[in-house]
């Protein structure tokens, strides 16, 4: 394994331009299901999204992101996508059924819903359930391919594009992705309203076009899978924030039976703490 160099940067946003949630003095307590026993919680900040499992970009992104935002005290929480509700910030179970998309959001108080998109028949409902309150609505459109994850967003039949765009008009800010995602929701929605936050960076041409000789006979030496990360960063539990250490434990194991495999890692901010340097090295004996 290697570390140097720069692939491509992972990013993802719940920050809202212009206005953000204040922070509020609170525990990690789970927040439990609401009943005329157990009135609603006050919220900063709710969540519509995936968490693990299953295990995915998004889903590990919200897994690491809600815990540092709870943290800094702001009052988060999570609204699963599918049924798993074992970590102790999500809420509720949308188990991907519109009607809860409906529902579920209408029992909390928050100063910011985020929404990242799933299905249409979800946000549909998300839309159709948005009352008339404080809160500001977030949509994140992580669509790469329109034409397979949103093909509502073109669609030429008149009432599916009608409902579409009338749902993106329910969203205070919508976030996409690329370029080419707010181009196409600009005219339903005005620049103001969108924001747009790459999901990776573009690549650099100021590299240089070889690594060192060791690094090139690496990574012609067989099947080598690439991981890229920002930097060796750690959350307050000990915890890595990118995820390197997940993603050697799962190469090791898929490694058992693949014996052509490689696995080089890419870093684009050189570890300047020791504890990254410590890090690193214990990730290259594995």
């Amino acid at each position: 394994m290697s570390a140097g160099g720069l692939l491509r940067e992972s990013r993802q946003a719940t920050e809202v331009k212009g206005e953000t949630a204040r922070p509020a003095a609170v525990g990690r307590r789970r927040i439990r299901a609401f009943s005329a026993q157990n009135p609603p919680v006050e919220l900063d900040i709710l969540i519509l999204g995936p968490v693990p499992p299953p295990f995915g970009g998004i889903s590990v992104h919200l897994s690491r992101l809600v815990p540092l935002l709870e943290r800094a005290g702001f009052r988060v929480g999570v609204l699963n996508h599918f049924g798993a509700n074992q970590l102790p910030f999500v809420v509720g179970a949308l188990e991907r059924n519109p009607l809860n998309y409906y529902r579920l959001p209408r029992k909390f108080r928050a100063r910011i819903v985020h929404y990242h998109h799933s299905r249409w028949p979800d946000l549909i409902a998300l839309a159709l359930g948005k009352r008339r309150a404080r809160a500001r609505y977030v949509l994140t459109l992580h669509a790469g391919d329109i034409d397979k994850h949103f093909p509502q967003l073109v669609s030429r039949v008149p009432l599916v594009a009608r409902m579409t765009r009338w749902a993106l008009r329910r969203f205070d800010t919508v976030i996409a992705v690329d370029p080419q995602i707010a181009s196409i929701v600009a005219p339903h929605l005005g620049a103001r309203r969108i924001e747009v936050v790459p999901a990776f960076l573009d690549e650099s041409h100021d590299e240089a076009d070889l690594y060192d000789a060791s690094t090139e006979a690496f990574l012609d030496s067989g099947r080598v899978l690439v991981v890229a990360a920002y930097g060796v960063q750690f959350l307050d539990d000990g915890r890595e924030l990118y995820g390197l250490d997940t993603a050697i434990d799962a190469f090791a194991h898929l490694a058992r039976d693949r014996e052509e495999l490689r696995l080089a890692v890419f870093v684009a901010r050189r570890p300047s703490r020791r504890r990254a340097r410590r890090h690193l090295a214990r990730l290259e004996r594995r």
